[in-house]
């Protein structure tokens, strides 16, 4: 659907991010946490996502949602992974997504919030592209990856 047919049926819009927290291991290998998300949510893995609030910028939506989902205090600010898409709701509202990327230092054990998630971990790239439902969520860790 293109943005003047939207405009013209007020179709609800709104921004999100997806934000890959990454570290490498004393080895050089890279690792991304992943999230799996609660049965009323689908039970499937994910990266970091969520919804950027009024007043926010994509970035401080990213930093916001980071840290609420993980319980990591973050000293840096996103990275932006130069790729956004569009995507259509059940309820029929349109979000556009930005990537972002999160570095931290070594991996650590992640605080949940159990009303969105009900497990973690930290996998590497290859694995994480096998668990992962969404090929939106392929593309931005294949964005992470050509850094």
């Amino acid at each position: 659907m293109e943005m003047a047919d939207l405009q013209a049926k007020k179709v609800t819009r709104f921004q999100k991010v997806q934000v890959w927290i990454h570290a490498r291991t004393m080895r050089g290998v890279r690792k991304v946490l992943l999230l799996r998300t609660i049965e009323k949510r689908g039970n499937f893995w994910q990266p970091i996502t969520g919804k950027v609030e009024r007043g926010e910028t994509p970035v401080m939506a990213a930093l916001r949602e980071a840290h609420e989902e993980t319980g990591i205090q973050f000293v840096q600010k996103p990275r932006s992974l130069n790729y956004k898409f569009f995507f259509t709701t059940e309820e029929g509202s349109v979000a556009e997504e930005f990537c972002f990327a999160l570095e931290i230092y070594q991996t650590r054990k992640i605080k949940l919030d159990p009303k969105e998630h009900v497990e973690s971990k930290w996998v590497e790239v290859s694995e994480a592209m096998e668990l992962l439902k969404f090929d939106t969520n392929r593309e931005g860790l294949k964005r992470l990856g050509a850094r």
